[in-house]
């Protein structure tokens, strides 16, 4: 059944179609999540609806895409192979760091705003800071 079953979003069989490309501004940088509710928090902002990015690399190839993944093991090892890749992505130690979060093993960009209280979406301008494509910042993956 669907309720134990590891699966955290239903999409149609065989569609790999980022959620919400079709209204972000493809002119301006965009920020790529893992979920699609992750990406209600964050201004100009897509998801791939889990963190397989294989599936989407050709529909983003043209654009400025910054990878914020979920601050977790999985997300910890795409980003660290993203940033092998010459990808920019999100250094949530220097984020939590800089906005005096705990450090723990689990925390997403919904689980930020909840836990401040925030009122607004992030902007790419606050956020920015935080990426990185360098190899030399792998250190904090």
């Amino acid at each position: 059944t669907l309720r134990n079953s590891e699966v955290k979003y239903l999409s149609m069989e065989g569609e790999k179609q980022l959620y919400n490309i079709d209204f972000v501004d493809v002119k301006m940088p965009i920020i790529m999540v893992e979920g699609p509710i992750d990406s209600m928090f964050v201004d100009n902002c897509i998801a791939s609806c889990g963190s397989d990015l294989n599936t989407e690399r050709e529909q983003l190839k043209d654009l400025d895409v910054y990878y914020l993944l979920d601050c977790d093991e999985t997300g910890r090892k795409i980003s660290r192979k993203l940033l092998n890749d010459g990808k920019r992505v999100f250094v949530w130690q220097k984020f939590l760091d800089a906005n005096n979060l705990e450090k723990r093993d689990k925390w997403d960009i919904n689980d930020v705003y909840i836990q401040i209280k925030r009122k607004t979406n992030f902007s790419f301008e606050e956020l920015s800071p935080f990426f990185t494509n360098s190899v030399y910042d792998l250190n904090y993956f």
